[in-house]
């Protein structure tokens, strides 16, 4: 859901991933032994759908008018976002084993595919991947929204840098070249989990293609997470390392990823579902001893304004983060807002903009605290 004609209540976005009936199901094998098919294996890629929402209670399909039927596609994650910053909101959508689609909002229900012009329709080789989660946000503090994408065991993770007019194709150069390709990723997120200031990364974990020999599930993977550290403009993500006292992390088929914070302590949690086991709940423990603030963004009707951009300024630098809860696979976040401020005791020169085009400046904020925003004063 995202507010992309800027009316002030939330459209809906479907992504579609194959078309798909009883008596087309196949058998697939590899070396003999009876495995997961591929989606090309069935050769009938999708259709994205896209709805506008009339405002009393119904919606109408756009898919048409609006451009979105006019690519095909093998859809498993999307996120939006204002990707060439016109101030309208975009989509990205990561396609399994097809090229990725960049979905740029020109206005008045008109989208264009952009994904090649922009270089992230494939990597920096050429090679559509199999894109399945995917998340958003500015990982260098440049003012705009850069894209992660994960995939399939043996490929590695896909972090496209903004340009302002291109993706430039920076896996290695971030660290998650060789570091991504010995599990399949589906949950992503991209937050600030230890509260430095600086975007770390968590991966929800699980094979398609099991593992015979396996004792246990053979699909089961480790989940991963990544430090962000942040030089001279340029985010590095090592894996981080288990301190004393860390119980060993679990071992199942993890999918779906969500984060918010449950307990109320100043730090993000998660939430990860795992295929025939019971969810991980996940408590934060790295980011209490550092500062944050959280904010909530409301729109005229009182509800999370999703698609709103909140921007603070953090000591000498400057944040901009969107109210969402769409990114990952299959999941949906908390909508607040959430900064790690280190040892800073606040913020200053707060704007929010709101989708609509609505812009608010408010004052400074101490640390560790929620704040609701408005539009008005109350």
């Amino acid at each position: 859901f995202a507010d992309f004609d800027a009316d002030g209540d939330l459209d809906l976005f479907v992504v579609n991933n194959l078309l798909w009936t009883a008596s087309d199901e196949i058998d697939c094998y590899s070396r003999g032994i009876p495995t997961y098919c591929l989606p090309t294996n069935y050769q009938a890629p999708a259709r994205d759908s896209l709805f506008r929402n009339n405002g009393d209670g119904t919606f109408s399909d756009v898919s048409i008018e609006s451009g979105i039927e006019l690519a095909y596609g093998h859809g498993l994650g999307t996120v939006p976002a204002d990707f060439d910053g016109n101030g309208l909101l975009d989509l990205f959508v990561a396609n399994d084993t097809m090229v990725n689609q960049l979905w740029l909002n020109q206005g008045d229900w008109n989208f264009v595919n952009r994904a090649v012009q922009w270089a992230c329709a494939v990597d920096n080789h050429g090679f559509a991947k199999a894109g399945m989660g995917v998340d958003a946000i500015d990982l260098d503090d440049d003012e705009d929204q850069d894209v992660l994408v994960v995939n399939l065991e043996g490929q590695s993770d896909s972090v496209y840098m903004n340009q302002n007019t291109y993706f430039r194709d920076q896996t290695s150069h971030v660290g998650l070249g060789a570091g991504s390709r010995r599990f399949t990723r589906f949950g992503i997120v991209l937050a600030d989990f230890d509260n430095d200031s600086v975007v770390d990364l968590l991966e929800a974990n699980g094979k398609v293609d099991g593992d015979p020999k396996s004792e246990m599930d053979e699909f089961a993977e480790p989940n991963m997470l990544f430090k962000g550290t942040l030089d001279d403009g340029l985010i590095r993500f090592e894996p981080f390392e288990l301190i004393d006292g860390t119980v060993t992390p679990q071992k199942h088929t993890s999918r779906s990823l969500a984060v918010g914070d449950l307990d109320l302590d100043g730090d993000l949690d998660a939430v990860i579902v795992n295929r025939d086991w019971q969810p991980y709940i996940l408590m934060n423990t790295i980011g209490q001893d550092r500062n944050w603030i959280r904010f909530r963004v409301l729109n005229r009707h009182g509800s999370d304004a999703i698609g709103a951009t909140v921007s603070v300024t953090i000591g000498e630098k400057r944040q901009h983060r969107y109210v969402k809860v769409a990114g990952s696979y299959l999941s949906s976040h908390d909508p607040h807002v959430h900064f790690g401020l280190g040892e800073r005791r606040g913020v200053a020169e707060v704007n929010v903009r709101w989708p609509t085009g609505e812009e608010r400046d408010f004052g400074e904020f101490t640390a560790n605290q929620i704040v609701v925003l408005t539009l008005d004063d109350s």
